[in-house]
């Protein structure tokens, strides 16, 4: 497989998980702002940039591959991998790496947000915070989960449209201009 390949399967990964963050840093920023207050714009800062992040990297896979990877674009041996096993495993492992590593505080703050919902008024500062903690831990334990469950789907999508980007980069045979006729006079 060529090392470009792999390269791009890398940068998507990194991308979906700026993506999560986010999501996580805007709703963190949005559950943490007094609905009575105006809000700060600038606090959305981080989750604009993750965001542009991971959309610029999403859209330019294959630039930033060419870039990045030397030339001649050298070919990797994996065995019997192909490029669909390594977007599957691609999308378990980070979907893995996001349910292990929030899902014991997801459960805490579950826990806790419980507890402190039935006991303090709707505008407490405390259930505010409360609530900020448990959508930073919840949101990548549903992501994740969503990662997992669809890996073999979007590899499938993402393996058929890169496939499908490389038929069409590829260069056309150069034409050959019909030899003219051999002069019969």
């Amino acid at each position: 497989m060529p090392l470009k390949s792999i390269v791009i399967i890398v940068l998507r990964l990194f991308s979906l998980y700026w993506l999560v963050q986010a999501i996580t840093s805007a709703v963190g920023v949005a559950a943490a702002m007094h609905p009575f207050e105006h809000a700060n714009y600038w606090n959305y800062g981080p989750s604009g940039v993750f965001l542009m992040a991971a959309v610029f990297t999403w859209l330019n896979t294959s630039l930033i591959s060419r870039i990045v990877t030397p030339r001649p674009d050298t070919t990797v041996s994996i065995g019997g991998l192909t490029r669909h096993d390594l977007y599957c495993f691609a999308f378990v492992f980070l979907g893995l790496y996001f349910v292990l590593s929030s899902i014991g505080q997801a459960i805490n703050w579950i826990y806790y947000f419980a507890l402190t919902a039935k006991d303090t008024p709707e505008n407490d500062p405390e259930r505010m915070s409360s609530f900020y903690q448990l959508t930073q831990n919840l949101i990548p334990v549903v992501a994740g989960i969503v990662c997992i469950a669809t890996a073999s789907r979007f590899a499938k999508k993402l393996t058929v449209a890169q496939r499908n980007y490389e038929e069409a980069s590829q260069a056309p045979p150069p034409l050959t201009p019909p030899s003219a006729p051999a002069d019969q006079g």
